[in-house]
């Protein structure tokens, strides 16, 4: 307009930037308020909140008569700055604020987690330390016997709803004892999947299966048993009850090492004993195995030099006397 014939030009107002809308793994919806009179809008992305660096393509992009604008070519992890200029046929506004826009990423994990290892079972997890910015749908672990291969072959566990940042664990079953065993973890929200590396453990030996007595001779024998895959060391119990609540002395949880016999001594005439065996490792002890009865007929006092061999279940009739 003029007053007294001087003509007066009004600036043109800047907008207002408005949060981002429709954020998605590609793009994202810039806005912002309307400018009475203008014509055009010009919008700045920059991928630095000075804009000393912009996203390719909007830089001073002419978004035409409108109060929004769809920003291509983002990527995951990324903060984006934006900031609009009204625009009519006479003037360009100022800029308006800067405003802020984050395209979240696919969950962040941290280690995975491993407790109760048994021979066949174990609990096998993991945790969500961030969700970054996308609710968790999904969260698993994979586990296989071969290293390398865990997510190509091996068996899952997941569950599936919606999930913050926390821990998570599943009861895995059917594991094979005494072997090196492989697991990741992983969890998923609306960016995509994020996977651990692989963490290995040892699961517990199976007990040993349990075999007759040998060399049984006047007050003492041979305990013997199978072995177990990758134990180490093996426990035996020898009992004069078959709750094992009376041990002959010195054979409660005796170790007898890598060897798969233990010379059995202090054992009296007529009496029946029973023994029982455990297999460990370094993740443990087993279960007991089944129990061996030694019948008192096998235990017996023998004249000098005389042995029953491997025989068992009773005295060999013809040394008895």
């Amino acid at each position: 307009g003029s007053t007294n014939g001087i003509l007066t030009i009004s600036a043109l107002p800047a907008p207002t930037a408005l949060p981002a809308t429709f954020i998605t793994l590609s793009n994202f919806v810039a806005n912002w308020t309307a400018v009475t009179s203008a014509t055009n809008y010009l919008v700045d992305v920059g991928t630095t909140n000075n804009f000393t660096a912009y996203l390719g393509g909007f830089s001073n992009f002419v978004a035409g008569n409108t109060t929004l604008c769809t920003v291509t070519g983002v990527s995951l992890a990324s903060t984006y700055y934006y900031r609009v200029r009204a625009q009519n046929a006479d003037m360009t506004s100022t800029n308006s604020g800067t405003m802020a826009v984050t395209i979240y990423n696919v969950p962040a994990l941290g280690v995975t987690t491993l407790s109760n290892v048994l021979a066949h079972t174990a609990n096998l997890g993991g945790s969500v330390t961030a969700t970054n910015g996308y609710a968790v749908t999904e969260r698993g672990i994979y586990w296989a016997t071969n290293s390398g291969s865990v997510l190509t072959t091996g068996t899952k566990y997941y569950e599936s709803g919606t999930f913050g940042a926390t821990e998570f664990s599943f009861l895995v079953t059917n594991l094979p004892a005494g072997r090196t065993n492989y697991f990741l973890a992983y969890a998923v929200n609306a960016a995509g999947s994020n996977f651990t590396g692989e963490s290995s453990f040892l699961t517990r030996p199976d007990a040993p299966a349990i075999l007759p007595p040998t060399n049984i001779t006047a007050n003492a024998l041979y305990a013997n048993w199978q072995s177990a895959e990758s134990s180490t060391n093996y426990l035996l119990d020898v009992a004069s009850t078959n709750d094992f609540a009376e041990y002959l002395a010195g054979y409660s949880n005796r170790a007898a090492g890598l060897a798969l016999t233990c010379a059995v001594t202090g054992l009296q005439t007529r009496v029946v004993y029973y023994y029982r065996v455990r297999s460990e490792n370094a993740m443990g002890v087993s279960t007991d195995s089944t129990v061996m009865t030694v019948s008192k007929g096998a235990i017996r006092l023998l004249p000098a030099g005389l042995s029953y061999g491997s025989v068992y279940g009773g005295a060999n009739p013809a040394a008895q006397v």
